[in-house]
């Protein structure tokens, strides 16, 4: 993407309908440690709930939790999966190099 600031875009299969108008893309932006320490202090008992927190606070539409709670669940699986990728080494190691040449599982053999 040509903004560094927004790493994962995601095309909604069933656009959402909010009180400024329907939402058919959402954008997410890179986050930041007082991201989660915000949706922490906004959500502190239900880590569930939490993540919902934190996507909303990523949202480059400004979607709140409770659009985020509307979404249909095969939109909301695509947007956890962008969302997870932004933070985890291994997905974005993953994605940059494929599935082509990997060995596959190790296997342990015995020493003789």
């Amino acid at each position: 993407m040509g903004n560094t600031n927004y790493a994962a875009k995601i095309d909604l299969d069933y656009p959402l309908n909010t009180p400024s108008g329907a939402v058919s893309t959402i954008t997410l932006r890179r986050g930041k440690a007082k991201d989660v320490s915000a949706a922490q202090r906004i959500e502190p008992n239900d880590p569930a709930r939490r993540e919902l927190v934190l996507i909303s606070l990523l949202t480059q539409e400004k979607l709140t939790v409770e659009d985020i709670e509307e979404l249909d669940l095969a939109d909301l699986a695509e947007v956890q999966s962008k969302f997870q990728g932004l933070f985890v080494r291994g997905a974005r190691q993953q994605n940059a190099v494929g599935n082509e040449g990997a060995a596959g599982p190790v296997v342990p053999v015995p020493t003789v």
